[in-house]
């Protein structure tokens, strides 16, 4: 049985049970396929600078005694960012077969330090990890572009992976009248939800501005908009719901155990997909899944799976106007339409299913490794 070592700066805890939980899933898929997984992760919520920079040094020492003595055959690492000191350590003195799983702030870096970071020293550390790396995988065909362009990776290097995919029988579609009266909300109600973070760069106060707007435009009435997430811009989410007069019409529900979240998906008319940056969405495929057509943004990676008109609407990122004016084209849309893009959209999910995922991805890691063992029999 090949061993791998799972590397990630990210992985979920009992407190914070969604936190990296594309990372678990993907550990499970692997092992389903036949692998041995041991572990080098940050399974905690730092609470201040010393207690993290603790945490990094720790998480460091890890991957690189199990890099070098666990007797793992490959290193697959999520968050390369976070990591590719000790991975490029590891390529240069070790024998270890190293994949890289790039995420969103990966090569696009958010927040002024992680952006000064990359100006002064990061972008080349990863640039010089990405070309030791065997296997460099993305969960976007954008994003297998945006690491060709701007960091020089190899494209005979690179396999698109949608980040553990979603597991069909976690996202299904639920009883619409039943998750409605569940969570409080009016059965005749028009509801457009959102499921992520509360930070800047998901969008969520390009929502409430467009909420704002849909309400004082007129023309529509009855909407509620359903916001599940806890974040940085809770404050800021509060204080405008406040300021555009939306109290009655957005309700918040902090965190939800992924296993639930088909229950709010299924509450949903449309899911609204506001960010600003993102490496592939799987909240886009999730809500699909449940039948949800998504409104989101006009990004690359979320031309994987929203199809104009077929299972879902564009509006252009960060712009609350074009937002608001498709939220309430699709509240005029007749209900056989709906019901359309509804099944299209489920249809749509059904190509990212989790075990079809995880068994590609085992396949790619397996003829990597029995390439390696023929090479050494030669």
């Amino acid at each position: 049985m090949k061993k791998i070592l799972l590397v990630s700066s990210l992985y979920p805890t009992e407190q914070s049970p969604g936190y990296g939980i594309f990372v678990k899933n993907c550990e499970r898929g692997l092992i389903e396929n036949g692998f041995k997984v041991d572990k080098a992760v940050i399974a905690r919520t730092p609470s201040n600078i010393l207690y993290k920079a603790a945490l990094y040094l720790l998480f460091y020492f890890d991957i690189l005694f199990k890099g070098f003595f666990s007797g793992s055959d490959l290193i697959y690492a999520h968050f390369i960012s976070h990591s590719c000191l000790p991975l490029y350590l590891i390529s240069l003195f070790g024998k270890v077969k190293i994949a890289v799983n790039i995420h969103g702030g990966d090569i696009l870096p958010e927040g002024r330090l992680h952006k000064l970071a990359h100006r002064l020293f990061l972008k080349r550390l990863i640039a010089e990890t990405l070309q030791k790396a065997d296997l460099i995988i993305t969960p976007s065909r954008e994003y297998k572009r945006i690491a060709i362009e701007r960091y020089g990776a190899r494209r005979d290097k690179i396999f698109v992976s949608p980040s553990g995919g979603v597991k069909p029988e976690t996202f299904a579609p639920a009883d619409k009248k039943q998750c409605r009266k569940t969570l409080g909300i009016g059965e005749n109600d028009f509801v457009a939800g959102y499921v992520s973070r509360l930070e800047e760069s998901k969008g969520c106060g390009v929502l409430a501005e467009a909420a704002g707007i849909v309400k004082k435009s007129g023309g529509v009435g009855g909407i509620t908009y359903m916001v599940v997430g806890n974040g940085s811009m809770r404050k800021n989410l509060d204080e405008a719901t406040a300021g555009y007069g939306l109290e009655k019409e957005i309700i918040r529900f902090e965190k939800a155990e992924q296993e639930k979240l088909r229950y709010y998906y299924s509450a949903m008319d449309v899911f609204i997909f506001p960010t600003l940056k993102e490496s592939l969405g799987l909240v886009g495929i999730e809500a699909m899944a449940c039948g949800v057509p998504v409104i989101g943004s006009r990004l690359g990676a979320l031309g994987e799976y929203i199809i104009e008109g077929r299972t879902g609407f564009f509006f252009n990122p960060g712009d609350a106007e074009d937002l608001a004016s498709k939220i309430k084209s699709y509240y005029r849309l007749g209900p056989e339409l709906r019901s359309k893009i509804s099944d299209n959209a489920i249809k749509m999910a059904a190509n990212f299913d989790s075990a079809a995922v995880a068994c590609k991805l085992s396949q790619k890691f397996k003829q990597m490794l029995e390439a390696e063992t023929n090479e050494k029999r030669h």
